[in-house]
């Protein structure tokens, strides 16, 4: 079962028991707080997406495109991100989570680089 309910309804987003959204477009969407615990959204459209304070632990982002997207307080302990497209991606460090997003961000120089 998937439910997904838009922000723009006065519901916040969720997906339950989700197996598997591998390329689906979610591009533009108001995500803010979704629980994607787990989810396989490799080759995913997510540019533009607000993911600000979405629970992506363990979640499958490789080959998404996560160009423009907000992940701003997101957790993304876990989270699989080979290959994503991180183009102008805005995130945030928190404290508890600061080794996984840096340990990331040193293999990832093509965004994160200053060179």
């Amino acid at each position: 079962m998937i439910e997904i309910k838009s922000i723009n309804d006065g519901e916040v987003f969720a997906a339950y028991n989700v197996v598997t959204l591998v390329g689906i477009d979610l591009s533009n969407e108001e995500l803010e707080g979704a629980d994607l615990r787990d989810a396989n959204l490799s080759h995913a459209d997510l540019s533009y997406t607000n993911l600000s304070h979405a629970d992506l632990r363990g979640a499958n982002l490789s080959h998404a495109n996560l160009s423009h997207a907000d992940l701003s307080h997101a957790d993304l302990r876990g989270a699989n991100l080979s290959g994503a497209i991180l183009d102008y991606v805005k995130i945030s460090i928190d404290p508890l989570s600061s080794k996984i997003a840096i340990d990331y961000l040193e293999k990832s120089k093509p965004w994160w680089s200053c060179e």
